[in-house]
């Protein structure tokens, strides 16, 4: 669980980060409008829809990638396919709520009179973003990243079951169907407690 949650934060901040900066700096053209419109619609997909429906096109159709277990890449080579469905779908949504966090933001910091200063003196575009734009600008995404990473240790429930992974959401799904209330509620507090200790960081 902790492999996959913070593989996928990994893959996320960094990918959001930059749809998001290329969407802000082209306000208003079609790239922006394309890259909001695909933010968007995958920050409203469920994930255990969207799981189950690249296992049917990727595992089940094409035959591509297993569709379910794990193993750890540097044991067995297949661990490598194995890994890439579920990180596919612990990613998205993080690069999707990242990359509307850093547009909003980056459109916020854009409109300051600090930045017209800095392209009135005459600073190329370039730096002008690096320098003024983004350092500002990413302050309320540390927010958001910081609170991601702690849903991203619980959002592993659903796809570890979907794809049997053996991990604290496969072993909260066990426990919950066998009604081991004592397990089932130190999960719970363990996840609640990564939660708190991300946002507090």
């Amino acid at each position: 669980t902790l492999f996959f949650s913070i593989a996928a934060f990994i893959i996320s901040v960094p990918f959001g980060i930059l749809f998001g900066v290329i969407s802000a700096v082209n306000r208003g053209k079609p790239l922006d409008t394309v890259v909001t419109l695909i933010a968007n619609v995958t920050a409203c997909l469920p994930q255990f829809w969207f799981a189950l429906l690249i296992m049917f096109v990727f595992a089940m159709k094409l035959g591509w990638l297993p569709s379910y277990g794990f193993d750890w890449p540097w044991i067995n080579a297949a661990g490598w396919k194995q890994m890439i469905m579920p990180l596919f779908c612990l990613s998205l949504g993080g690069i999707a709520s990242t990359t509307r966090q850093t547009r909003s933001s980056m459109l916020e910091v854009i409109r300051q009179d600090y930045v017209r200063t800095a392209r009135a003196k005459g600073l190329p575009q370039r730096e002008v973003l690096a320098k003024h734009v983004l350092p500002n600008g990413m302050i309320p995404v540390a927010t958001t990243v910081g609170m991601m990473l702690g849903l991203s240790m619980t959002g592993t429930i659903i796809v570890e079951t979907i794809f049997n992974i053996p991990g604290l959401g496969t072993l909260l799904n066990t426990s919950i169907n066998m009604y081991d209330y004592n397990l089932t509620q130190g999960i719970v507090v363990v996840c609640a407690v990564i939660i708190c200790c991300a946002n507090l960081l």
